[in-house]
């Protein structure tokens, strides 16, 4: 009897691991049998352990990799953003273009300055040129509290995914204390960690309870 337990647990195992082979985030769990004995006589034998299959320095590793992109997408996405608002300097609605036009207008007073089109001209560039400076001035502003308001979603998305981890620590620590398998409530931890990793730079310490800090 303990035998057909042991096994059919050993199968439910192994019908999980093909099931989910193409499930993000699922590691395969490996059976461990043990010896049943009463008092120094083999009795059928036991389900040791149900362990996850898992390479900690690999997922440590990415973790490092998806806080190290997330940044860099954050700082293109922003950055990509203001360059497209100061314009190349090939751009007839870039400042450098302004300035020139600028330049040029007041050069052309101070050649004629008895010249009242020459005297128009340059109040108009310098006119156009400080509307410019204000719509840019606007548009980063506007940049700027986008940039907030991501910061406030991304707040409450960490601390989402904070209180998904602390809930799985207790589940996770019950089980280790109950002598129960935890790989289910471990490997959704360890999604939750990925997605808390795509947001902030992590340290990851586990404790011999299981608790993860």
């Amino acid at each position: 009897l303990t035998g057909l337990s042991a096994t059919q647990t050993a199968l439910q195992a192994a019908s999980s691991n093909i099931t989910n082979v193409n499930t993000e985030g699922y590691s395969r769990k490996d059976v461990t049998f043990s010896t049943n004995n009463l008092d120094g006589t083999g009795a059928g034998v036991n389900v040791a352990t149900i362990d996850r299959v898992v390479d900690e320095f690999l997922i440590r590793e990415i973790r490092d990799q998806q806080a190290i992109i997330g940044n860099l997408d954050v700082r293109e996405q922003f950055l990509g953003q203001l360059e497209s608002l100061f314009a190349s300097p090939d751009n007839n609605r870039s400042i450098t273009t302004g300035l020139d036009a600028v330049r040029d207008a007041l050069e052309a007073f101070s050649v004629t300055p008895e010249s009242s089109a020459a005297a128009f001209n340059a109040v108009n560039e310098l006119r156009k040129m400080v509307l410019q400076i204000q719509e840019l001035s606007e548009n980063i502003q506007d940049l700027r509290l986008r940039a907030d308001q991501d910061i406030s979603r991304t707040a409450t998305k960490i601390n989402n995914e904070l209180n998904i981890i602390h809930d799985l620590n207790t589940r996770v620590a019950r089980s280790e204390s109950l002598n129960q398998p935890s790989g289910e409530e471990r490997d959704e931890r360890d999604r939750a960690v990925k997605r808390l990793s795509e947001t902030m730079d992590l340290r990851v310490i586990e404790d011999s309870n299981g608790l993860l800090t």
